[in-house]
């Protein structure tokens, strides 16, 4: 059976296994016209459900990549910044709310032209390139409505009320399309000069956070966090904390639960969330397990508006002093000495050097006993990995089967985003399991296990402090 055979069986199979499954458990896969909503896609939380989807998608585009003329695949991969360009205009043009409010029938070119502001012609071609990947439908000529991928832009408020409150556009949203802007915005500007960064002999071997394509691109000598703090940058600022929340919602809230056998901790137990933003982890933990005690620790605009939030969302937890509020700057020395440090999307903002300062910090204030939990995606090598590549518990991350790419191929593409954001925008890095397991332990900590969960699951390193460690 040839290549091609095998992948159209696997695209047949798959699909079979996923409406069986759906059957079975009263699950619905939506439809591509109807509006995205989180709950809609509750079918991917089922494993079986989750792996079946995974493999048809993967099959049917490592099909794509066969048959397609290789001329067209680059033709793709090269003008994909089009796309880029043509979804910021969308976003911040509030195509999205302004196609919702007019229904599903789709509004007329003319009208969302004079609603944008954007001048109809170049507004059509921007919307015709979408539409021709599924992104917005054009039902009739000249007139475009929504699919579920292009709703996942709508912030959920009327035009009137963002035309309004420009700045407050974000606010209280579920934050995806306060990514998709971040994205398109200053990491699309940022990425243009990422063969600039790395080919000038100064910044090409850096991994400091100011000698990012960011710096380039918009001419700053200062760290990227530095930088939206500045005056000028209260919207993006605003915009990326809610594009931070985005990035949450694509997890349950509580995701936190599984990443460790919470169970296990004594009564009295302090975990501290270091660079623990808003607090979303330890109130998440909090409800959970109300017991122990928490300290959340990020820069001072950010606690300021943690406790804020808190106060609004869970009130009880400020009044029992359960959890607290704290400024620190985590390259500087603990004060705190936990039973759990929980480092949650923290590490993969910076280069080794910064890096370990983090975890070094940490160890010189952990006790013998004291657990670090390192919540960071893990890159995957785009080939089979043996088991013995890295022998602690949890180390292999389930491979695609034959003839896919070990690592899912396009279906991860999403688990590299973040590295490349990284390296683009803010000087940092993700890392493959090897790599964090050698930084771990120049900073002093074992790593014991991986904890994976299903789906869509970030991992959870797992380490204990080396005893007799020194810097």
């Amino acid at each position: 059976m040839s290549t091609i055979q095998k992948l159209v069986q696997m695209i047949g199979q798959a699909v079979k296994d996923l409406e069986y499954v759906c059957m079975k458990d009263g699950l619905t896969v939506p439809d591509l016209f109807e509006s995205f909503t989180l709950e809609s896609e509750a079918f991917r939380e089922n494993p079986a459900a989750f792996e079946a989807t995974n493999i048809a998608v993967a099959a049917a585009l490592q099909l794509v990549a066969h048959l397609m003329p290789p001329t067209t695949s680059l033709a793709h991969a090269a003008c994909g910044h089009y796309k880029s360009a043509c979804l910021r205009i969308c976003a911040e043009s509030n195509i999205a709310e302004i196609l919702r409010e007019s229904g599903s029938q789709g509004l007329h070119l003319d009208s969302i032209a004079k609603q944008s502001g954007i001048e109809r012609n170049k507004l059509s071609l921007v919307l015709r390139y979408l539409a021709t990947h599924n992104i917005f439908r054009e039902v009739i000529p000249d007139v475009f409505t929504h699919t579920r991928i292009s709703s996942v832009m709508d912030t959920g408020k009327s035009l009137k009320e963002l035309q309004a409150s420009p700045d407050s556009k974000h606010d209280n949203t579920l934050g995806l399309a306060a990514l998709v802007e971040y994205v398109v915005d200053e990491v699309a500007k940022s990425s243009a000069y990422g063969y600039e960064t790395i080919k000038d002999p100064i910044t090409g071997p850096s991994r400091e956070p100011h000698h990012t394509p960011l710096n380039r691109a918009f001419r700053t000598n200062l760290p990227t966090y530095d930088w939206y703090e500045l005056p000028e940058n209260a919207y993006r600022l605003r915009r990326f904390g809610a594009a931070m929340k985005g990035m949450s919602a694509l997890q349950p809230s509580d995701v936190i639960l599984g990443a460790y056998d919470w169970s296990s901790l004594e009564k009295d137990a302090l975990v501290v969330d270091v660079g623990g933003g808003i607090g979303t982890s330890t109130l998440a933990l909090y409800n959970a397990f109300p017991q122990f005690k928490y300290i959340v620790q990020d820069r001072p605009p950010i606690i300021a508006q943690a406790i804020e939030a808190c106060k609004k969302e869970n009130p009880k937890a400020l009044e029992s002093g359960c959890v607290k509020f704290q400024v620190h700057d985590f390259f500087m020395p603990q004060q705190q000495s936990a039973t759990v440090f929980l480092l949650k999307l923290i590490l993969h903002d910076y280069s080794d050097a910064n890096a370990f300062k983090i975890l070094s910090a940490l160890r010189m204030a952990a006790t013998p006993s004291t657990i670090l939990l390192s919540i960071d995606s893990l890159m995957a090598y785009a080939c089979h990995v043996p088991d013995s590549h890295v022998a602690v518990p949890g180390a292999t991350a389930p491979e695609a089967p034959a003839p896919l790419l070990a690592n899912w191929g396009p279906v991860a593409d999403t688990s590299y985003i973040p590295d490349l954001t990284m390296f683009f925008a803010v000087g940092g890095q993700e890392r493959t399991l090897g790599h964090a397991k050698s930084l771990l332990e120049k900073s002093g900590w074992k790593l014991i296990r991986v904890n994976r969960g299903e789906g869509n699951f970030t991992p959870t390193l797992v380490a204990k402090p080396i005893q007799d460690y020194k810097l």
